[in-house]
């Protein structure tokens, strides 16, 4: 259609084939195509509309926490920050990244039917062992998020926000 332009991720496809260091084709999941997809995604999107990708924070539920979480292992220094309800580990990281100082909340249930708490908690360990300063909240219920939950991650992000500004860790 004639005046449409063409939308700067498009390119991100062929990140897509390729993955990050082999991850596609180490047999990870559907999630780390769409990882690698996203990544690209920022990065077309942050220059052509030109806002600061260091200052990007990622909020999830469930599957969209698992995506979250994959971008925070996979692309280090991609988000400056984030908030993940009802994550599990998306995959065990050959490499530890290096995440120092990175503020992650995570809001997990302990009568979860869909992740056990002891793969939430997995990712919580894997978080803090590369640095990450993360925040696990557990509370006595399932998959659904509770209104109690979202004013707490409103809260957090009130008190972690502020204190990012300022240059972010390069990444590659």
């Amino acid at each position: 259609m004639a005046g449409l332009k063409t939308p700067p991720w498009t390119a991100a496809g062929a990140a897509v084939a390729a993955g990050p260091a082999g991850a596609l084709a180490a047999g990870r999941s559907v999630t780390a195509g769409v990882v690698v997809a996203g990544a690209a995604f920022v990065d077309a999107a942050a220059e052509e509309y030109g806002f600061d990708r260091s200052k990007i924070t990622a909020v999830g539920y469930s599957n969209g926490a698992n995506v979250a979480a994959s971008t925070i292992l996979l692309h280090p220094g991609l988000l400056r920050a984030a908030v993940l309800f009802r994550a599990m580990v998306p995959f065990e990281p050959d490499l530890t990244p290096e995440l120092s100082g990175m503020p992650v909340f995570l809001a997990a249930g302990r009568m979860d039917r869909m992740i056990p708490p002891d793969n939430t908690q997995r990712l919580a360990d894997i978080l803090l062992e590369a640095g990450a300063d993360v925040d696990l909240r557990w509370r006595n219920t399932g998959h659904p998020l509770t209104y109690e939950e979202v004013g707490e991650a409103k809260a957090w992000l009130s008190e972690v926000l502020p204190r990012l500004s300022g240059p972010q860790v390069d990444r590659e």
